[in-house]
């Protein structure tokens, strides 16, 4: 609304380069509305401006209307030609200055670029002077004629002398004629409007001979081909452009400025006359063209015949891209420029929002992958590459490939998602080639970074760690409110946007759930999983869903929290290892020393191996939360006080180097096998290790309850057992259900192998802490409406090595739910006045029985080797008498006594037994302690006496209460005192 004219014009011609919406303007609505009033001075105006995108699309359109003729009309003159004319010498003078002062400082894309505009503005000042000529001819006008051509060669003396200058100012002295008696026959023939029959009669009187003549036979066939569209005119200038040319100053090959002219024509004939023309002609008119382009691959310009093979390989009529490609196919030149083509396409489509850098392109089987930028953000472009029928348009939308429903896919997830820290999704196209999407890029990844910090023992602090896990929950949270899955979580699909903040990324795994809570991969993209973050459920029957997740997302804090420390490579097994041990759920993270408690905790939740027992990602996104509130309110987060794992010790890997895919051999996929067997403990019960697990695996024939098995399932025992499942295995007509328990890998011996070699058991309190724990166990049992059944020495397994002692049971063959119907075996050890159907009461009697067995065996260990062996006894069956009753406290005694009382109504709660054995153990406790301060007592008054002068005495040997006074009275239990 400002620009009254084309003065003004000026002032708003000088755009920066981020001013992607000013230029967009005039790209989109400016320059066409130029272009289409046929308003040559506007487009000359605009050639003038330093943006290099608004110059050259100027003087592209302004080339355009020269070879349609438009600029020949009645209303145009020699003054309006002479303007233009002037307006893009003195463009060509700006240039030409630009590029002599900053050669140096430029790169050289940018200085090829430069003189690529030098060489198009030289090409349409020659086309004007051309045109003028003719106006002039027929006008009969030469007076204005000569002082233009003054002025202009002034304006072109003035700049400097490139050699696309000089080759310019060479050509135009042929058209500087100063009177019409200059002109001979043929110049005349070519000046006045004649037929193409006559214009190709002249080819052969005027091709090669003199310049004038063949820059204007080229001009006026050009002419005519815009305006009649006639084949046989591309066929004589094919011809023409093969013959070897007799003027020397073109030294045996195309004049530059020649050969410009007519490959411009042709790349303008191309893209905006080619689809005007009847069907008939389009066969033959590709056919001529692309001979054209044949016959024409040695001489230059090179990039005006890309141009041209670009502008026929993405017409839009599919007769048009099936007769051409097909032909480029035959030379061998389709496969060597698709991948430029489709770039160059790629820019042209979404100038100049788009700016791509040359050197960051990389290329995959069906991919091309390009960074750039997009409003001067920087993104990354990845262009599907076309198979060859369907850049034809010979493919139909139901033939589509993998790649392309896909992306497809991909691209209407991405469409959805919007989080601060999930990379946008800026452009797609999905219809017509070429196909491409722009996401947001940042180069650095999560996984490099962290991995090579540890190298470096660079590290992050805890939270910085703890606040890249937190950003990644947010987003995964985001997609997870959307019932999108991502599949393929791990550090190298985060990307850093600064030392602080990362952005998902990476979705081309991602699938988006309907009704249903979980669905299946395609089989191809498992090829794509990586294998060591990836939910167990996915690795073993391609099921993806939210849950498999948050599996993927407890890899990745490992992952993180190790600063970079590859999943279960502490194993060190090999990728079919960890598959067969992935997919029978025999492998969990590595507690590292680095882990605190409670992210262990929150990240072996995250890795259960049943999905339905892992948390929704919104709960791990509060415990990350928390986690990173209480890290903030220490005042010192140093990172000494976080010790990562050393990557350079040898027995671990980087993360970096992890695979994509299901591992295969020569037959097909890996078969998960079981590992080998380490003992047989009974004859129903098999040991087996397992990296960080003990695996104890009891086959039943035992009816098991759909209940009993859903409740354990479900984790109801997880306090007790850290992990139990149980399947149900069916053999011909025999049912049976195998129990497998995992154990933490050193509890591999039962409670009788450990008295028998003096590990516990060794002291009455060790005895009562035994049975103390027992109840407890039971108990817990009980709260869960669980009866056990069977309670033996045989049967638990003890855990010395953590801070509290443990002890696990390892059969649970007669375990029965409460509600649950009666069990069809009666257990080992019961009342005769217990019913067949175990209860609360009978686990009771099995735990009296528990107390005499581990008594027994304690006192067995006491006496002299003559002494007979109890263990050929039956247990059950030794009566009071024979049990020392020195080696426990009576109340002991007296509470096995009514734990194994026959009328079940008679035996005490559980409730109850734990209340009378913990204060025996606090009475044991406190005796020992009092014996011991006796003896220290009198052993310092005896040496008292025997040393009286000794002033060291009282430091090497005090009594109890003095030496230990300010300890709480849980450390009278440990056994370790002053002496």
């Amino acid at each position: 609304s400002k620009i009254q004219n084309y003065t003004d014009l000026k002032e708003f011609i000088n755009l920066k380069e981020g001013d992607t919406f000013n230029i967009s303007f005039f790209l989109n609505k400016i320059i066409p509305e130029l272009y289409s009033s046929n308003c040559a001075l506007g487009l000359a105006t605009l050639a003038l401006s330093q943006n290099h995108t608004l110059g050259e699309q100027s003087v592209s359109m302004l080339e355009q209307l020269i070879f349609r003729g438009h600029l020949g009309s009645a209303s145009t003159n020699t003054d309006t030609l002479q303007s233009v004319q002037i307006l893009l010498a003195d463009a060509l003078v700006q240039l030409s200055q630009s590029l002599w002062s900053v050669s140096r400082k430029k790169s050289a894309s940018c200085q090829n670029s430069k003189e690529m505009t030098v060489s198009r503005l030289a090409n349409v000042i020659v086309l004007l002077q051309m045109e003028k000529l003719v106006t002039t001819f027929r006008a009969d006008n030469w007076q204005e004629f000569e002082t233009s051509n003054d002025r202009l060669s002034t304006i072109l003396n003035s700049c400097k002398q490139s050699e696309n200058v000089k080759t310019l100012l060479r050509t135009l002295e042929m058209f500087f004629l100063r009177s019409p008696n200059k002109l001979n026959r043929t110049l005349q023939n070519l000046l006045t409007d004649i037929s193409v029959d006559e214009l190709i009669l002249l080819a052969k009187e005027v091709w090669g001979k003199e310049l004038g003549l063949t820059l204007l036979f080229v001009f006026s066939c050009f002419k005519k081909l815009f305006t009649t569209k006639n084949i046989r005119l591309v066929q004589v200038l094919k011809e023409c452009v093969r013959t070897k040319s007799r003027i020397s100053f073109w030294n045996s090959s195309l004049n530059p400025i020649v050969a410009d002219i007519v490959f411009r024509g042709l790349t303008h004939f191309v893209t905006f006359c080619l689809r005007e023309a009847s069907h008939e002609n389009i066969h033959e008119i590709c056919v001529e063209v692309v001979k054209l382009i044949k016959s024409t691959s040695k001489l230059q310009p090179a990039h005006e015949v890309r141009k041209l093979k670009q502008a026929l390989m993405f017409d839009p009529s599919p007769d048009i891209r099936r007769e051409v490609i097909g032909l480029l196919e035959k030379k061998g030149l389709y496969d060597q420029h698709l991948d430029d083509f489709l770039i160059k396409e790629l820019e042209k489509m979404l100038n100049p929002y788009l700016q791509l850098l040359d050197s960051a392109v990389t290329t995959t089987t069906d991919k091309i992958k390009v960074i750039g930028t997009f409003h001067q953000i920087p993104v990354l472009i990845q262009l599907q590459r076309p198979t060859i029928l369907e850049h034809k348009g010979e493919s139909s939308q139901a033939s589509q490939g993998p790649q392309d429903k896909q992306l497809k896919l991909m691209i209407e997830i991405l469409k959805q998602l919007d989080h601060d820290h999930i990379l946008k999704l800026f452009a797609y196209r999905l219809t017509t080639i070429p196909k491409f999407n722009i996401t947001e890029y940042y180069s650095n990844n999560l996984q490099d970074f962290l991995a090579n910090k540890n190298k470096n023992h660079k590290y992050c602090n805890e939270k910085t760690l703890l606040l890249y896990l937190l950003q990644t929950s947010s987003a995964l949270e985001h997609c997870h409110s959307k019932n999108i899955v991502h599949s393929n979580l791990m550090g190298a699909s985060l990307f850093l946007v600064s030392k602080e903040k990362v952005m998902l990324g990476e979705f081309s795994l991602a699938v988006q759930l309907n009704i249903s809570k979980e669905i299946l991969l395609r089989t191809e993209d498992t090829q794509s999983l990586p294998i060591r973050w990836t939910a167990p459920e996915t690795l073993k029957e391609r099921k993806v869903s939210l849950k498999s997740d948050v599996a993927m997302f407890g890899n990745l804090m490992y992952e993180v929290l190790t600063h970079g420390v590859l999943p279960y490579s502490r194993e060190n097994l090999s990728e079919e290892e960890f598959f067969s041990r992935a997919v029978h759920f025999l492998i969990e993270p590595h507690r590292e020393s680095c882990f605190k408690d409670d992210y262990y905790k929150l990240m072996l939740s995250c890795t259960h191996h049943r999905p339905e027992r892992r948390p929704d990602i919104k709960n791990v996104q509060i415990s990350l939360q928390h986690f990173l509130d209480r890290k903030l309110n220490y005042s010192d987060d140093e990172v000494t006080s976080y010790s990562f794992p050393n990557l350079h010790d040898g027995t671990l890997k980087p993360s970096t180097q992890f695979t994509r895919g299901l591992p295969q051999t020569k037959k097909g996929y890996v078969i998960p096998i079981l590992p080998k067997l380490e003992k047989v403990i009974q004859e129903t019960i098999h040991y087996y290790k397992v990296g960080q697990f003990a695996l104890f695996r009891e086959t039943v024939s035992t009816h098991m309850s759909r209940m009993l098995v859903a409740k354990v399932q479900a984790g109801i025992l997880d306090e007790i057992i850290p992990r139990v499942d149980i399947e149900r295995v069916k053999n011909n007509s025999r049912t049976s259900y195998v129990i497998d328990i995992f154990l933490p890998a050193n509890c591999s011996e039962d409670l009788c192998s450990l008295i028998d070699n003096n590990q516990v058991g060794q002291s009455p309190d060790s005895c009562l802490h035994l049975i103390l724990k027992a109840a407890e166990m039971l108990k817990y049992f009980h709260d869960n409406n669980f009866i056990l059944g069977q309670l033996k020495m045989s049967d638990i397994v003890i855990d010395m090595t953590s801070e509290t002692l443990k002890i696990y049971p390892i059969s649970l063959r007669h375990m029965i739910y409460k509600t649950s119907s009666t069990d069809s075996s009666s257990t080992t050890r019961q009342s005769p006045y217990d019913n067949i159907a175990c209860s609360f009461e009978t686990d009771v009697f099995i735990f009296g029985c528990f107390m005499k067995e581990l008594l027994l065996k304690v006192d067995a260990m006491k006496r002299p080797t003559w002494y007979s062996e109890p263990n050929t006894m039956d247990s059950d069956s030794v009566n009071m008498e024979q049990l020392n009753m020195n080696s426990c406290p009576a109340s002991m005694y007296t509470l096995m006594d009514k734990c194994m009382q026959n009328m079940p109504q008679d035996r005490p709660k559980l409730s109850e037994i734990i209340s009378v054995l913990s204060k025996t153990k606090l009475a044991l406790a406190t005796s020992t302690v009092e014996e011991v301060e006796s003896a220290v007592s009198e052993k310092y008054d005896h040496l008292s006496k025997a040393f009286p002068n000794d002033s060291n005495l009282n430091k090497c040997c005090m009594p109890l209460t003095e030496a230990d006074s300010s300890d709480d009275h849980d450390t009278l239990s440990t056994n370790v005192y002053y002496v």
